[in-house]
């Protein structure tokens, strides 16, 4: 115990270091890892192949009515139809040209598009009032379809219009001097008469049309003639139908 008057005494070093907490052992920090370097040669990256699409090639097809190699038209519609498609379903254009015909053939449309998967329509018609002649018989035309790198065609058209046969209403024949025959007949046909001829014996001659519409021959008769001789006639129209008559003309003997 100090009395008064005692000084205190300062704390040694050692007392003041034993007083005081030791510090906390510093905390280890984390040592960064080495990577491996690979073993041997690095691979070099291979690129992804970028797929090109196949371009597509078209090829012309067409369906034609009932299958037939050739196109038939008749009346009364006067119409036909073929169906234009692409084999390989790319589409194409094309056009549509009558090569003959072109004064009676029409093909609709004139060009256009095929679509891919579809079918288009080509439609072929006939001016009957414009087929040549009479109108009657048979009539070949062509059409050409081209569509480019897909490819053409043609078309072979056929027109068969016939009537009824001709109708001979009237026939006569009359023995002429010099041994000539005149004949004259009178007919009629629902879209004319073209052609017809006369014959008697071993001799002929053709009828011929006379502005009255009558069709009239003058055949030389085989000498010598008889007392009556048998005519034979025909009469054609466009279609090649005829009408066939006979009739007998006297010839009386020379004076």
């Amino acid at each position: 115990m100090l009395s008064p008057g005692d000084v205190t005494p300062s704390p040694t070093a050692e007392e003041v270091s034993a007083s005081q907490p030791s510090p906390a052992p510093p905390t280890p920090s984390p040592t960064a890892m080495a990577v491996p370097s690979p073993i041997g040669d690095t691979p070099t990256p291979v690129p992804t192949p970028v797929v090109t699409p196949t371009p597509c090639a078209p090829s012309l097809g067409i369906n034609l009515p009932q299958r037939e190699p050739v196109v038939s038209i008749a009346p009364p519609a006067w119409l036909a139809h073929a169906y234009l498609f692409d084999w390989a379903l790319c589409g194409f254009r094309f056009t549509a040209t009558v090569l003959s015909g072109a004064g009676w053939l029409e093909v609709l449309p004139g060009e256009g598009v095929v679509e891919g998967s579809e079918m288009t329509p080509l439609s072929l018609a006939v001016r009957a009032e414009a087929l040549p002649g009479t109108g009657e018989g048979l009539f070949t035309g062509r059409v050409l379809v081209d569509a480019g790198a897909a490819g053409s065609l043609t078309l072979d058209v056929q027109v068969t219009n016939v009537g009824t046969p001709p109708i001979i209403e009237s026939a006569e024949a009359l023995c002429l001097p010099e041994s000539l025959l005149l004949v004259r007949v009178r007919a009629t046909d629902d879209y004319g008469i073209v052609s017809g001829y006369a014959r008697a014996g071993t001799s002929s001659a053709p009828l011929a049309q006379q502005e009255d519409g009558t069709w009239v021959s003058i055949v030389d008769l085989e000498r010598p003639v008889p007392a009556a001789i048998t005519v034979f006639l025909g009469l054609y129209d466009a279609a090649g139908q005829v009408a066939q008559r006979q009739v007998t003309a006297p010839c009386p003997p020379p004076p």
